[in-house]
């Protein structure tokens, strides 16, 4: 299964081989729809449409209302009732019709006669309403977090029945499982496991009594001692992924029978975030492995519906295997290092009940994916079972979560019911807030198995460094904001007086601009692209009118080049398109003809972006199509055999021109020009695809030699104890290395480290993409090239204006570096702001230049000559 952290680095792997994902068709999208009966008994059908908007009572809903943020749920008292209910009374009288109310905090810490309270307070008024929840199971997070360094046994100790003592430092630990193994000649290898098991800490301190076995193998090799502390993670450092399977069906109880000893009346309209899912950005849960009881039996489920023989293979166990009749052990492992730092060589997976330990091969081994996977899963799970569950108790209403950036877990499918709509907190330009923000959430929408409303539970200006949105000025920006987000399928939108001075002045006149029916009735057209291909000039709207969205739909990338580019997809117009899976072609610089080679045999249809037919004239060998910057679809190619011929007539050109080059270097080709000459002279529409798998390795080799740049993602690091990868519109491959914690890390400091290969002796610019230290809201740097003195970067200068909210480019320095392997190391030693800030960082990308480097966002350096940016290093 392809993994969230993985998605984006496929765009580097080889010509026309790189699978996205599996996908099956889709079935036609499924209804949404309901009927909740107030307390008066009365029915209110209510359904969403296509276009995602919310029928009630069969006329169209599109709010324009205000956020009501109630004192009294965030403190009760009479007086601070008195002052929700004045507040209410002033937005009645100014013309407001809808709110949602902000509880300030979870709402399961009111009593239902609290929340019942202002509840009423909302319908003597006649109010239509949301209420958030946005509560959550509060209790920590138990797992073991492999933060300790393996310990060197010298092969004098391990002496056949002896008892080794060792006491080792583990702040904040419960207890620590182990395994003592024998180490061969090469450090790398552990011959076996001697003894494994577990051990209290007291006082952070694991205090272990190892009674070795009797055996005439001991005292022969040095011992590695690896220990793996249990911590918990306290709620306030948990992100998107808590203990989901020890305490949300506690959760799921208390807020039923909350809603079940609640009185909702006729103005009731939707339930905004049932529980606190977060928006799938994690915390210091991405370096635990859960060790509790519930999560085991979940997670002993999901691997025996995989088969416990394609654990063994993915978890690369060695020697030792589990049996098909041990599900609930291989959901007891827990792995001996980090998720982003595995050891060359042998590992362990130890189970801490039988004490037995498992062979593997860390790099090799999927169960830290496996566990990201399981865990996305298990949040999808609980959104749909707890709202069903809801509706089943009789609050049958629409249930939203809140959506703030693209995240996989609100792409909701398969979903044959649960929550219904997306509640989006869109913050931007009016240029900008629909390409950069609402286009992600009508890609996810678009994606979900059923119809979903899309409403904008804020609305505001652009975010600054520390996040946060600037306010809106008056009605006119705000209508220009709502006229961007409703052409990307939002059919409602709130304004918080928090980001808003005249809030309720600003909602009642978008109330009376916010579009007729028929144009919120008025589906959006959409085209898709693999979702790695989101950087920030391509989502967009085409000039049909047409949204060309990511998608997570299995796909299959085809790189013609810098002029054409392609995808196999599924479902390339959605679910309502009888196409199933189509061919996509487009050209980044404009528009021009490419030529195939096709037999009689070929039947071809071509389509526009927008799913409507369009003719090509097919010729006795060869087949002409014109492309340009905007998509066409084709249906019925055998896309392992398309191969235009302008590519590889390209191809050879390059060829040529690094050949001269290379010669002008003094480096010897003549072997190469051989290739070269043969490649020229037999060149056609046939032989296009042959020719140029046997130039692009050449071209490839020399592009290597005489290429002044390298170029690393920040994603790729080879290893990191940051938060994690995050998706950002207009990050280079739509993705980067984020971090954002508020303490320190469990042990040592927060870093990221990068190999680099160097082909030449030379002096090297070294450049760093992301958020710029120093700034605000954004920790200082410190930066270390291999054994090199480290070099503290507090605040550099900012080259050029930021190519993304918050990203820009700065350079570390100049150094001059021998060719091969170098290590680059960035750490953040600090908070930003002092005391009162988070950790903050963001590494987007690296280059190491050997030539002046200009940077121009996400844009990759081309090289001398004319070297491509899609194959940079």
């Amino acid at each position: 299964m392809l993994t969230f952290r993985r998605a984006a680095s496929l765009l580097c792997l080889p010509v026309l081989v790189c699978i996205l994902g599996a996908g099956s068709a889709r079935a036609e999208k499924g209804t949404t729809e309901g009927t909740y009966r107030d307390r008066e008994g009365k029915a209110h059908p209510w359904s969403i449409e296509r276009s995602h908007l919310l029928v009630w009572d069969g006329a169209p809903y599109a709010p324009a209302g205000v956020v009501f943020h109630s004192r009294y749920l965030a403190g009760p008292s009479e007086a601070a009732l008195q002052k929700d209910t004045s507040e209410l009374d002033r937005l009645k009288s100014a013309g407001v019709q809808d709110v949602w109310v902000e509880p300030g905090r979870g709402l399961l810490q009111n009593s239902p006669t609290q929340i019942q309270a202002l509840v009423d307070a909302l319908e003597a008024r006649g109010f239509r309403y949301g209420l958030r929840v946005g509560d959550r199971h509060r209790e920590p997070l138990i797992g073991f977090t492999p933060t300790i360094a393996p310990i060197v046994v010298p092969a004098a100790k391990l002496q056949s029945g002896a008892v080794l003592s060792f006491e080792v430092p583990a702040p904040g630990a419960r207890r620590v499982a182990y395994v003592l193994s024998e180490m061969g000649q090469d450090a790398r290898a552990q011959n076996w496991a001697i003894v494994s098991g577990e051990a209290l800490v007291e006082r952070n301190v694991a205090r272990l009594g190892i009674q070795l076995p009797k055996s005439r193998l001991l005292g022969k090799s040095k011992g590695l001692l690896t220990l793996v502390p249990e911590v918990q993670v306290d709620p306030d450092d948990l992100g998107s992924f808590g203990d989901l399977w020890a305490g949300t069906e506690a959760y799921s109880e208390r807020l039923r029978k909350h809603a079940k000893a609640l009185k909702f009346g006729a103005g009731l309209r939707f339930l905004l975030d049932p529980f606190a899912a977060g928006d799938g950005t994690v915390g210091q849960e991405d370096l635990v492995f859960p060790t509790s009881p519930a999560f085991q039996r979940a997670f002993t489920t999901w691997l025996q519906k995989r088969g416990i023989l394609s654990v063994n293979i993915n978890w690369r166990l060695t020697d030792r295997r589990l049996a098909p009749g041990q599900p609930e052990e291989a959901a007891r492992l827990i792995p001996t290092w980090s998720r982003n730092d595995p050891p060359e060589g042998d590992g362990w997976l130890i189970d801490p009940v039988e004490r037995v330990a498992y062979r593997c091969i860390p790099r090799q081994c999927s169960i830290w994916d496996d566990l990201d996977a399981f865990r996305a899963e298990s949040l999808k799970r609980w959104m749909n079972l707890l709202t069903t569950s809801l509706k089943r108790d009789g609050l049958d209403v629409p249930m939203l979560f809140t959506w703030s950036s693209y995240h996989p877990i609100f792409t909701n499918n398969p979903s044959p019911s649960g929550y219904d709509g997306l509640a989006g907190q869109l913050y931007g330009s009016a240029a900008t807030i629909a390409r950069e923000q609402g286009a992600y959430a009508l890609a996810q929408a678009e994606e979900a198995d059923r119809n979903t409303w899309l409403i904008a539970s804020r609305l505001a200006g652009p975010v600054d460094q520390n996040d946060v949105p600037a306010p809106l000025a008056d009605a006119s920006q705000a209508r220009q904001l709502w006229e961007a987000v409703r052409s990307v399928g939002f059919r409602g939108v709130f304004i918080d007086p928090a980001q808003a001075p005249a809030a309720e002045s600003i909602a009642k006149e978008l109330a009376s601009s916010l579009g007729s029916d028929g144009e919120l009735r008025k589906r959006v057209p959409v085209i898709f692209f693999p979702m790695p291909f989101a950087t920030s000039d391509r989502v967009t709207r085409l000039s049909n009118g047409v949204w060309w969205l990511p998608s997570a739909s299995g796909a299959r990338m085809l790189r013609y080049g810098d002029d054409l580019m392609g995808y196999d997809i599924d479902r390339p117009f959605g679910a309502d398109h009888s196409l199933q899976r189509g061919t996509v072609l487009w050209s980044p610089k404009g528009k021009h003809e490419v030529t195939f080679a096709v037999d009689k045999l070929t039947k071809v249809e071509f389509f526009d972006s927008a799913g409507g037919p369009l003719k090509v004239k097919l010729g006795k060998k060869e087949m002409k199509i014109s492309v340009s910057e905007e998509p066409i679809v084709a249906t019925g190619l055998d896309t392992t055999m398309l191969f235009p011929l302008e590519l590889a007539a390209s191809e050879v050109k390059e060829f040529g021109e690094l050949l001269a080059q290379a010669e002008a270097q003094k480096l010897d080709v003549t072997a190469l020009k051989t290739v070269y000459t043969q490649a020229k002279e037999n060149l056609s529409s046939g032989s296009a695809a042959a020719v140029y798998r046997v130039v692009t390795p050449q071209v490839a080799r020399l592009r290597e030699v005489l290429m002044p740049y390298i170029w690393v993602e920040g994603e790729r690091s080879i290893s990191h104890n940051l938060s994690g990868v995050a998706f950002q519109a207009g990050a280079s491959l739509g993705t980067y290395l984020k971090l954002d914690r508020p303490e320190k890390p469990l042990s040592g400091v927060y870093r990221a480290r990068y190999s680099i290969d160097l082909r030449r002796d030379a002096t090297y610019e070294i450049w760093v993409a992301g958020k710029v230290p120093g700034r605000p809201g954004v920790s200082p740097l410190i930066w270390q090239l291999d054994e090199e003195p480290a070099v503290e970067l507090p605040k550099p200068e900012a080259e050029g204006a930021d190519y993304a909210p918050g990203m820009g480019w700065y350079m570390l320095g100049r150094m001059t570096l021998k060719a091969g392997r170098h290590e680059l190391t960035l750490v953040v030693p600090e908070r930003s702001d002092g005391d009162k800030g988070r950790y903050s960082a963001a590494f987007d990308a690296i280059v190491f230049a050997r030539e002046a480097f200009k940077p121009n966002g996400t844009e990759k350096p081309s090289g001398k000559p004319a070297l491509r940016a899609g194959n940079t290093r």
